[in-house]
């Protein structure tokens, strides 16, 4: 353990230091994880830090450094009441985004926040923490063996639902179907969509979530009626392994059958999958508009700065 401490957050001490990191870690073949140590908003009251803070967080999503300062710049300029800092620890911050993006990570994951009044403290002044996790995705290459695998469990385990209302027992060594993902999965019956069920967080080993995300399709989707057991030889199954979210602060990065897209606003959430908008005929904008109406809100509310994320997907049917 290799303890650093900083004194100062001016852009040339963050330089300087991530780039002496970055020299030294590459040429270190131990595995390295570099962490830096930062509260987030101090002081200010409940709801005041909850917004303040999930600025801060969504800047530190893009993976942008200079994002981040004017995000906390900007907050420190709304005159929010009694707010010292948005972080106490900038400076440590931006040197391992700068090292963490050197070194070949590509994704930021924000793992949790909290701030403690959600840990028992007053809520008219609080001080704000959160985890982020910078990383290299890896997507999955399943085989044609292991597809036909996931397809056949997903078929499985609905039809033991149907039939019992249990979920079958699964045990595999496979290192591929036990990898944590996020999956949905698509019900059709003669073309048409009959359910289609999601879970967008990478926590379940991949034949899990798989099991678990056929019979939510088949009987929780509340578009459709639950399916009945003799249906289901008139359904076709379709899986998708999601990529890990990533923050999207520019609409031409969105790419129409690459990109599945998450919108948040006003309390609201909607997702569309990336085989849709080639479905559907759409072009970007048509999408944007569809992804506001699937969380219902106005067709054209993406141009009033939501927030967005994309996602990749593999996909899969039979």
């Amino acid at each position: 353990i290799v303890p650093i401490l900083m004194g100062h957050d001016d852009e040339e001490t963050v330089q300087a230091l991530a780039s002496a990191l970055q020299a030294v870690l590459h040429n270190d073949r131990r595995r390295v994880v570099v962490i830096a140590s930062s509260d987030l908003s101090h002081y200010p009251q409940y709801d005041d830090a909850l917004a303040a803070d999930g600025a801060t967080l969504g800047a530190i999503e893009t993976f942008d450094p200079a994002r981040v300062r004017e995000t906390i710049m900007k907050t420190m300029l709304r005159g929010i009441p009694n707010l010292v800092t948005c972080a106490c620890s900038e400076g440590p911050i931006l040197v391992v985004m700068h090292v963490a993006r050197g070194l070949g990570a590509d994704t930021a994951t924000v793992l949790g926040y909290a701030n403690s009044a959600d840990t028992g403290g007053e809520r008219s002044q609080v001080v704000g923490y959160g985890t982020v996790m910078f990383w290299r995705y890896e997507p999955p290459a399943p085989t044609e063996a292991q597809r036909a695998e996931l397809l056949k469990l997903a078929r499985a385990a609905i039809a033991e639902h149907l039939k019992t209302g249990a979920t079958p027992a699964y045990e595999t060594t496979d290192p591929l179907l036990n990898r944590r993902a996020g999956v949905f999965v698509t019900l059709k019956q003669r073309g048409q969509l009959r359910g289609c069920i999601g879970h967008t967080r990478a926590d379940l080993p991949l034949y899990q979530a798989v099991q678990h995300m056929a019979i939510a399709a088949a009987t929780s989707d509340p578009r459709f009626p639950p399916l009945k057991l003799e249906e289901l030889d008139d359904i076709s199954i379709e899986i998708s392994i999601l990529s890990p979210m990533r923050r999207v602060t520019d609409l031409e990065q969105i790419e129409v059958g690459t990109h599945g897209l998450v919108i948040f606003k006003e309390g609201r959430q909607g997702l569309l999958l990336p085989q849709v908008p080639v479905e559907q005929g759409w072009g970007r904008e048509e999408y944007l508009d569809n992804l506001c109406l699937k969380a219902g809100l106005s067709p054209n509310c993406w141009t009033d700065q939501p927030t967005l994320y994309s996602f990749t997907a593999i996909v899969f049917g039979e």
